[in-house]
């Protein structure tokens, strides 16, 4: 019976420990938007030619990715650089998105006469010439 009274009371003081942390609990927070202001670039997925594809050597093949424009502004005329890696193109530019939009990313190059791995990464640039978003790259091998 003592077993009993002992388990009755441990359970009503945790009742009561339990009701006191729910009555001073902050009130929820609301739902806050995931625009950001100004230029944002989400990188969503590779399209085709995944990580580690071979490919043959002096081949032209276009690369595919899918970005998404997580920001505020409209997206026209704004071009696409490398920052690191030896194939693909340098510059190129990219079609037009408005907020909250998915767009494909494309460039066509030349997988050249040198075999190997090659990984090239980009970056989005706005008209001011300033970087933004997510980076997003390509890694193949050439044979």
């Amino acid at each position: 019976m003592s077993r009993i009274n002992s388990a009755f009371r441990f359970a009503f003081a945790m009742s009561i420990v339990l009701c006191s942390l729910l009555a001073y609990a902050p009130p929820p927070v609301a739902a806050q938007s995931t625009q950001v202001v100004g230029d944002c670039a989400t990188f969503i997925a590779d399209l085709n030619y995944p990580d580690g594809s071979v490919v043959p050597r002096n081949t032209t093949i276009t690369k595919r990715w899918r970005l998404y424009n997580c920001g505020s502004t409209n997206w026209s005329g704004y071009s696409v650089r490398k920052f690191a890696g030896t194939l693909g193109p340098g510059y190129f530019t990219i079609g037009s998105s408005a907020p909250n939009a998915y767009i494909d990313v494309y460039a066509t190059f030349n997988t050249g006469s040198s075999t190997g791995r090659f990984v090239s990464r980009y970056r989005l640039y706005n008209h001011a010439g300033q970087a933004f978003g997510d980076q997003f790259f390509f890694d193949l091998t050439v044979r």
